[in-house]
């Protein structure tokens, strides 16, 4: 008898990123195309650490954490 039953995986395309700018106090929403455009690593996983520039103050930001929505 086989066992008919699977495991799927949901793939969702991210469209944007939000964050609040920690100098400027901005709220950002950048397309997710631009900001790995931005981001050293493509992998979200190697993010942690890394910095980018905030495209309101100029001011450099460092990534502590990433949750998806």
């Amino acid at each position: 008898m086989t066992d008919n039953k699977v495991k799927i995986t949901v793939v969702n395309i991210p469209s944007y990123v939000t964050f609040k700018c920690p100098h400027c106090g901005s709220k950002i929403k950048i397309p997710y195309s631009d900001f790995l455009g931005m981001m050293s690593k493509y992998y979200y996983g190697d993010w942690i650490g890394d910095t980018f520039e905030c495209p309101e103050c100029k001011e450099e930001i460092e990534i502590k954490d990433v949750d998806w929505d």
